[in-house]
């Protein structure tokens, strides 16, 4: 097991987020840090140092996801664990958007 991993979930929706925060907790025995939006996310990393995984909803207010995965990476920020890039993008299909 990888010890130390830092996991940060970017979601606005709090149902979603409560699951994947929920399956990690319970499955890899992690502390997860939450975010609803983009720029929270980056200004924690920015603050507290790099994430070693980060999942991320595709839009989401502030910065989009995809724009802060690119940031974060144009920063030198990307995420890694054990020198491999750990990125999981989420895209709700349209059907289930309210």
């Amino acid at each position: 097991m990888i010890k130390n991993v830092k996991i940060m979930v970017v979601e606005q929706d709090s149902m979603i987020k409560n699951f994947i925060v929920d399956v990690l907790e319970f499955s890899v025995n992690r502390k997860v840090h939450c975010f609803e939006n983009g720029i929270d996310a980056l200004d924690y990393i920015e603050n507290n140092g790099n994430v070693d995984i980060i999942i991320c909803a595709k839009d989401v207010p502030g910065i989009s996801g995809i724009d802060l995965l690119t940031t974060i990476k144009k920063n030198g920020q990307a995420p890694s664990v054990s020198g491999y890039p750990i990125y999981l993008v989420v895209i709700k299909p349209q059907s289930i958007r309210s």
